[in-house]
């Protein structure tokens, strides 16, 4: 990819597909891969919530990132990037936070985690009630990135946008802000019951986009 196509890459995604979030590091961040001969680094940050609860997310920042280098555990960072997936073994999607732009900042400053996302309904939603009797609906969203590519993003909504949601045809078009968020599960393998992460995004705010243009605009 040249820079002319890089550019028009972060153009196209800041656009439908934006995320600014701040945490402490508690993972290392460690070379992950390499794509088109440049460093990828992945590591672990912890955003703290109003109510006290830690959601761990990963982190995965080219080598071309500014600061990169000067990123060390317990450190608190800024993260301004996209939320992205890529498929993993046995049709699991892995999910991290892919960085624009890495910063420290004050301690007092750090409670900041926000996501903006514009896609496709890809699945057909699915409706619940919790354990307290709150309304929630689970809504795979298929977020365009450029070149034929597609970020497949696990969102929830809850109460009268989850009644809403859960009607929602495959294909439709939403726009919807919230956070990033974590979650502990056990899941049963062979004879060992294994605790793994889930990632997802909250979604606060949510709207039908009947055209395009709306919903990729940056506002």
């Amino acid at each position: 990819m040249n820079e002319l196509e890089e550019k028009k890459e972060v153009k196209g995604r800041l656009k439908n597909n934006r995320a600014t979030v701040t945490g402490i590091v508690i993972q290392e961040f460690q070379p992950d891969h390499k794509n088109h001969g440049e460093m990828f680094y992945r590591g672990v940050i912890a955003s703290e919530r109003n109510s006290g609860v830690y959601d761990a997310m990963q982190v995965v920042v080219s080598e071309r990132v500014d600061g990169i280098e000067d990123v060390k555990p317990d450190e608190i960072i800024k993260v301004n990037g996209s939320f992205r997936s890529c498929n993993k073994e046995e049709r699991k999607l892995d999910l991290f936070l892919f960085a624009d732009s890495i910063e420290a900042i004050d301690q007092e400053d750090w409670f900041d985690n926000q996501i903006y996302l514009c896609g496709h309904i890809c699945k057909k939603p699915v409706y619940r009630m919790t354990p307290l009797g709150r309304q929630i609906t689970d809504v795979l969203l298929a977020v365009n990135r450029g070149y034929n590519r597609s970020d497949y993003i696990p969102c929830i909504v809850w109460g009268r946008n989850a009644e809403y949601a859960k009607n929602l045809d495959v294909g439709t078009m939403i726009k919807l802000t919230g956070r990033i968020q974590s979650r502990q599960y056990t899941k049963k393998i062979g004879e060992e019951h294994v605790i793994k992460t889930a990632y997802e995004v909250s979604a606060k705010y949510m709207e039908v986009v009947e055209d395009d243009s709306r919903g990729n605009r940056i506002e």
